[in-house]
């Protein structure tokens, strides 16, 4: 699949197909020749809205994010004659946001945590040096990165509101949050177009979000190490009649985790990220006729003793593309989500709350939502996405010590999208 650097968004499915309709621009004439030399300049803005009008343990919250995504990739092949060899840079840029502490109002696992904690203006993104070799199939890279620009994809068309690919992949198997980047290593092979095999490394550096991405490492900070073992199967949008997506991760984590309920420490943890998302009918052979998909992704946890108190989390949903012929790139989804503490997560819960509010606390480990998003592609450069999750059994698992009580409802949100380098003309590169 062709990767767009989106990686503050998680955008790269949805803006794949916007891509797949080029435009030229202002700058398409610079940008060719800078092509040509092995320079390749992108920019993005994004902006994303959240709320909770009904729902959570302090309602009526809200979250505004504004965010400028900038960078380049060299192609030092055609540079200076390194064949196979790139780099990669990436640049964040936070104009304005409001309400950091959004997620602690809300406070449970579905609602609260998607909202962005960014605290500083700046962030270093991306910063790697990348080999091909054996025919381009194999590949090695290394530097500053985050780990999900490469595994865990989400599967559904709102990546954001993509709960398993965000939850419990940052707070359990170590993957720092976008847009957070640490020292990195991966290398891996592609079997085929579709087949990929691959491994890495990430520092895990939990400084954050007090970072910009630059400091070599943060001394005297508890860290650990992640490593990540990947399979993935992925077929191109734009040329399959009935794409596919499918990734199984291991991975492990060395960070201490220290249990909510008893204060144990263990020596990190491990878990799995199974996801697949495929399209199984199609109204007729022309590839941007009315398509559905499903896609589920489930992130488990092995030994149920860590410190974020995440045990289960899963994300199961239909797609609709191009429900209307003059609209083949728009999308409506529906999607259902589950998650489940752990057994010492909940005790620590009951007891926290009981303390702080007086009052036995009655939710139970699993939480559920219920959602529908859509994606409107307003022009090859331009994308819309609202979504709306109704949340049942919504926990205290952000806010445990909060004196409000949790409280079902709605979850509302949006996204909106500005290729701004693609509306300037500007080239893509091309991704392995």
């Amino acid at each position: 699949m062709k990767r767009l650097i989106l990686a503050t968004t998680y955008f790269v499915g949805i803006a794949g197909l916007a891509s797949a309709q080029t435009s030229s621009g202002p700058l398409s004439g610079i940008s060719k020749t800078l092509n040509n030399v092995g320079f390749y300049p992108n920019a993005t803005f994004v902006q994303l809205g959240i709320a909770s009008p009904d729902q959570g343990q302090e309602t009526g919250a809200s979250e505004f994010v504004s965010i400028l995504d900038m960078g380049a990739d060299l192609d030092l092949g055609k540079m200076i004659g390194l064949k196979g060899t790139s780099v990669h840079f990436q640049e964040m840029v936070i104009p304005k946001i409001t309400n950091l502490n959004y997620g602690n109002q809300v406070g449970d696992v579905i609602g609260g945590n998607p909202g962005p904690y960014i605290p500083w203006a700046a962030h270093l993104q991306r910063f790697t040096l990348e080999q091909k070799f054996l025919n381009d199939k194999a590949f090695i890279e290394g530097g500053r990165s985050n780990a999900g620009d490469y595994f865990a994809l989400a599967t559904c068309d709102q990546q954001f509101a993509c709960i398993s690919s965000t939850t419990m992949i940052q707070k359990n198997a170590g993957f720092a949050p976008p847009p957070y980047a640490n020292w990195s290593a991966r290398a891996g092979y592609n079997f085929t177009p579709a087949l990929r095999v691959q491994g890495g490394f990430w520092k895990y550096d939990p400084a954050f979000p007090f970072s910009n991405g630059w400091e070599s490492y943060h001394y005297g900070v508890p860290s650990g190490n992640v490593y990540l073992a990947d399979i993935s199967y992925r077929t191109d949008p734009h040329k399959a009649l009935y794409p596919s997506a499918y990734e199984a991760m291991f991975y492990r984590n060395t960070l201490s985790q220290s249990d909510p309920l008893t204060g144990q420490v263990t020596n990190g943890n491990s878990g799995i990220f199974l996801s697949a998302k495929q399209t199984f009918w199609r109204k007729n052979q022309n590839p941007l006729s009315t398509s559905l998909s499903a896609f589920v992704a489930d992130v488990t946890e092995f030994n149920g003793k860590t410190g974020d108190g995440l045990r289960d989390n899963l994300d199961a949903g239909l797609t609709v593309q191009g429900m209307f012929p003059s609209r083949p790139f728009d999308s409506y989804g529906l999607k259902f989500t589950w998650v489940r503490l752990t057994s010492d997560e909940q005790a620590y819960l009951q007891k926290a709350q009981l303390s702080s509010t007086g009052s036995p606390y009655t939710v139970g480990p699993n939480e559920y939502g219920f959602g529908t998003d859509a994606t409107f592609v307003l022009t090859p450069s331009l994308i819309f996405q609202p979504y709306a999750t109704y949340i049942l059994n919504s926990n205290a698992w952000a806010s445990p010590t909060s004196t409000h009580r949790p409280h079902d409802g709605f979850n509302v949100g949006f996204t909106f999208v500005a290729l701004i380098g693609q509306m300037a003309g500007l080239g893509h590169y091309n991704y392995p």
